[in-house]
């Protein structure tokens, strides 16, 4: 049977950042700090999510909601589920800010939606005011934060979407600011043997120590008895002053100092979300409920957060030896 070494470091990844946003156009959303029960991407059942939830300073419905930017209101749907009461506003720079999850909507707005729902004679509407109709100004409250809709606690789910793609977009590229003194943690790390198709047959969960801010296996070295493997990681970010564990927001992964595998979330659209099923350990997240990174790709995977060209994460194991591998 082969037997090879492999050694594993891991470590953090800087934040990155983008020229191509508008990092001064658009005020926070709301009024106090901004502290996130869920981040952008992060892994969700059958989906990535499309936005970042902001937490209730006092754990109650009712805080102030602010437009971001002077726009218009150009979607407002009323459901019982997902998003609840939800407003989509278009702003003239070419993107679409979203508040979902609302208690209360402003009086003008809530009067918009009363005269269409008696019209209907139905509480659900999906309404699109015309360019004229509602106005808003920056910095404008224009509802309440609450807990309408799929929610479990009142939050505001904040997304922003390009207006002529509605591809949302990480809201934390347009210059909101978060309090994030805390590194991400690695909780598991995953091992798969893989058969020429990259199905899985054998798994190892390697002990995993920690030392400050890096990590790495007990020993340094694992021996592995396949000549094909692939990796799977179930890490989550941190954030000051909040106790959630939310998603992160990039993955590497360097074979030998090469850059195998890099998994980024800055924007998808919303007819590739369903692929998260090939993202993540599919198998592992019905079963248990725990959420792995694959850091190889599937067949037929087509999420496009990933840097296709520059390697599949597949680890193909030398005859003899060791490989290196750093997973930032």
């Amino acid at each position: 049977m082969l037997m090879t070494a492999l050694l594993f470091s891991l470590c953090l990844l800087s934040g990155h950042t983008s020229e191509k946003y508008p990092t001064d156009y658009f005020l926070s959303p709301v009024t106090g700090p901004l502290r996130l029960s869920g981040t952008f991407g992060e892994l969700r059942s059958n989906h990535f999510h499309s936005g970042i939830d902001i937490k209730s300073r006092n754990g109650q419905i009712g805080e102030p909601i602010l437009a971001c930017a002077d726009g218009r209101v150009s979607r407002i749907k009323v459901s019982a589920t997902g998003y609840g009461k939800a407003l989509y506003i278009d702003h003239p720079n070419g993107y679409t800010t979203v508040y979902a999850h609302l208690d209360e909507f402003d009086p003008a707005i809530e009067a918009y939606v009363d005269s269409h729902q008696y019209a209907n004679a139905a509480f659900e509407v999906d309404l699109f005011p015309g360019p004229g109709e509602l106005k808003v100004s920056r910095g404008q409250v224009i509802g309440t934060m609450g807990l309408t809709g799929s929610t479990f606690g009142p939050h505001l789910h904040f997304e922003m979407r390009d207006t002529r793609t509605e591809k949302p977009v990480n809201p934390l590229f347009f210059g909101l600011e978060v309090a994030d003194d805390e590194p991400p943690r690695i909780h598991e790390l995953k091992i798969y043997s893989l058969n020429n198709r990259l199905v899985a047959g054998d798994e190892l969960k390697p002990r995993i120590g920690r030392i400050g801010t890096n990590y790495h296996l007990h020993g340094d070295t694992l021996e592995v008895g396949h000549d094909k493997i692939g990796l799977g990681l179930k890490t989550y970010d941190l954030m000051s002053a909040v106790p959630n564990m939310n998603g992160v927001y990039a993955i590497r992964m360097l074979r030998d100092s090469q850059l195998s595998y890099s998994f980024r979330m800055e924007t998808f659209s919303f007819d590739e979300t369903r692929y998260i099923n090939a993202h993540l350990d599919y198998a592992e997240q019905v079963s248990q409920r725990s959420y792995f990174n694959r850091l190889y790709l599937m067949p037929g995977n087509q999420l496009s957060a990933y840097e296709h060209e520059k390697g599949s994460g597949l680890i193909a194991v030398p005859d003899s030896g060791t490989t290196e591998i750093l997973i930032q």
